[in-house]
């Protein structure tokens, strides 16, 4: 094999070899990717299709090494391969790309308005670890931000604010954007101080009722 410099794609007979077995064999193509370094393996699976891309870095065993594949691809391809990956290795992969990194591949997803699309990111994002997934949607715009707080089951969303990953006060405010009843699920999952400090940056008169409402029947009970 021909080692690449920087930038460069991979040549030789280990490349060719990698495109012939992707359709046959792609745990092995995982496999012998997850033994090379980084740059190489992003040099061959650079010359797939999304999708085969995709279904190779799903196999790869390490989702730290697959998410270094990540890394090294253009950011175009690399939006592209997450969402042809499966669900739980892309929310794992994402989980090991750096914040600012893994934002601008959701940005890009929910930028393209395409509702299978943006389905796909919210199904990663609520598959991640909490922390991780709460930091990413703290980075996301606002409206983003709200969409996925409005997508994702009450009792992932509250994880994502109650891990630190998303703080309390910014999530009230995308909260207070959010249904009310999702609202008050969300809330209603979480420890008392922490929906308390949400609360506080909450404007609806409705959902704070509600919330108030709901802590003094608990008080009662």
């Amino acid at each position: 094999v021909d080692v690449p410099r920087s930038g460069a794609k991979v040549r030789g007979p280990l490349a060719d070899v990698l495109l012939l077995m992707f359709d046959i064999e792609a745990e092995i193509s995982a496999k012998i990717l997850s033994a090379l370094d980084p740059e190489i393996s992003a040099s061959a699976v650079g010359a797939m299709t999304p999708a085969t891309a995709g279904l190779v870095a799903s196999a790869i065993p390490d989702p730290k090494i697959a998410a270094l594949l990540l890394e090294q691809m253009p950011h175009a391809k690399r939006s592209a391969m997450i969402i042809k990956m499966r669900p739980q290795p892309a929310a794992d992969a994402a989980s090991n790309i750096p914040s600012e990194s893994i934002t601008g591949i959701m940005t890009t997803l929910f930028e393209t308005l395409d509702p299978a699309t943006m389905a796909i990111a919210i199904d990663i994002i609520s598959k991640m670890d909490p922390f991780k997934a709460g930091v990413l949607v703290s980075n996301l715009s606002a409206p983003q931000a709200v969409r996925v707080m409005s997508a994702l089951e009450p009792l992932t969303a509250s994880a994502l604010i109650s891990s630190g990953g998303l703080p309390a006060d910014k999530a009230g405010a995308m909260l207070d954007s959010v249904k009310v009843d999702q609202a008050e699920n969300v809330l209603a999952a979480l420890p008392p101080s922490i929906a308390e400090e949400a609360v506080s940056k909450v404007s609806s008169k409705d959902l704070k009722e509600k919330t108030n409402m709901a802590e003094s029947n608990l008080r009662e009970g």
